[in-house]
């Protein structure tokens, strides 16, 4: 996407639909507010996690890049972040999910598990 000069404070303006930085921090998009087609970005470093509309790192100030209403009504989004437990943590509860709700044996429930992690979460 196109990199630009703000004019206030001239600091980079880089559109983003999301992104790894250099230094490992993530930015992802988020949707402003419920049914809302207004776009903001989610930053997370670490344990800390943050959002706005433009979030100034490094001398860049990212925005949300321009998508058509359209689209963005139709895009799965979060619109807040929730304190959640690890990645491992996670599997391990779809894992007893499958389990439990469709009596798939371990292996299965697992396999699963991992096919609902890579497909879910790349789309």
């Amino acid at each position: 996407m196109p990199e630009k000069l703000s004019p206030i404070g001239r600091s980079l303006i880089v559109p983003t639909v999301g992104q790894v930085l250099e230094d490992g921090v993530l930015l992802e998009l988020l949707r402003a507010e419920p049914r809302s087609t207004r776009l903001s970005l989610l930053c997370r470093r670490g344990k800390l996690s943050w959002g706005g509309r433009r979030l100034r790192l490094g001398g860049r100030s990212y925005v949300p890049a321009d998508i058509p209403s359209s689209v963005v009504q139709n895009m799965h989004l979060p619109t807040k972040t929730v304190k959640s437990g690890s990645t491992r943590a996670l599997f391990d509860d779809l894992v007893q999910t499958f389990e439990q709700t469709m009596r798939l044996p371990g292996g299965d429930a697992q396999l699963s598990s991992y096919f609902v992690f890579g497909t879910y979460f790349v789309a």
